[in-house]
């Protein structure tokens, strides 16, 4: 197996199953790349909360298997006014939120806070989409978010263990990782895709609301980076930082690659 100076600094299942950040030369074990399997972040734009109703444009959908994409526009048989009705709508719902989420990474609110305020914000915008589908229309769009979940969970399942080794490989080559080490980073991993699972489960179920899923995982990033580094010597801490700094540069410097191109979609 290949192994790159670059990685990326969160959970396997982050990755794999919710598209939170692409891992430079690593795929998903089906050919398409962690940043393609289920898009990309943006502002988690692919993550769960990325939809119809919160993110995305209103012409394009999730993705299918695979990757490849769902023109909802044609998939639900919206008129070019509902098309921009429901774009005018999220478009309002991103401003809102994105003053949530600011004001998280601010510690200007608590997790606790951010959620009942995205999941209230949310659900008055799956109202407003609502009203502008049709009956069919919006059952219809039910039932395509609830594949496209579906596939996630399948994927965290079926690619964990493999991308929870290639971190491993990955933090291992860059920081010099000795056995011990090894074990308590992979048991961080393993209880970070456990995490991830339960979020998506708990959105399958309803207990959650899917945008909320955004505020869940990035907390749970941030905890396992914080435990990773808790292993570490003062030495290795500071590569690791470096090196995190560095991937965060090159994502606002110069974008995910991917064979899908630009644009994402409100899966």
């Amino acid at each position: 197996m290949n192994r790159s100076k670059h990685f990326s600094f969160v959970t396997a299942a982050s990755i794999c199953a919710l598209g939170a950040v692409a891992v430079m030369g690593t795929g998903c074990g089906d050919g398409t790349s962690a940043s393609d399997l289920l898009g990309s972040e943006s502002a988690t734009a692919a993550s769960a909360d990325s939809d119809l109703s919160s993110g995305g444009d209103a012409g394009f959908g999730p993705r299918g298997s695979h990757g490849s994409r769902v023109d909802l526009q044609e998939e639900l048989g919206l008129t070019d006014e509902q098309a921009e009705a429901v774009k005018t709508a999220r478009e309002s719902y991103r401003e809102e939120s994105k003053s949530v989420h600011e004001a998280l990474k601010a510690e200007e609110i608590s997790l606790e806070e951010a959620i009942s305020q995205i999941t209230e914000l949310a659900t008055a915008h799956d109202a407003t989409v609502q009203s502008i589908l049709t009956a069919d229309q919006w059952s219809q769009w039910q039932v395509l978010k609830a594949e496209r979940l579906q596939e996630r969970i399948d994927r965290i399942n079926e690619y964990s263990a493999e991308m929870v080794e290639r971190q491993l490989e990955r933090l291992t080559e860059a920081l010099g990782l000795s056995d011990d080490q090894i074990a308590s980073i992979q048991t961080i991993l393993q209880a970070g895709v456990a995490s991830e699972l339960k979020t998506l489960q708990q959105v399958q179920s309803g207990e959650i609301h899917s945008a909320v899923a955004r505020l869940v995982s990035r907390a749970d990033r941030a905890a396992s980076r914080e435990a990773i580094a808790a292993t570490l010597t003062a030495e290795q801490q500071e590569t690791f930082g470096e090196l995190a700094d560095r991937r965060r540069g090159g994502r606002r410097g110069g974008g995910r690659g991917g064979h899908h191109g630009g644009g994402r979609g409100p899966a």
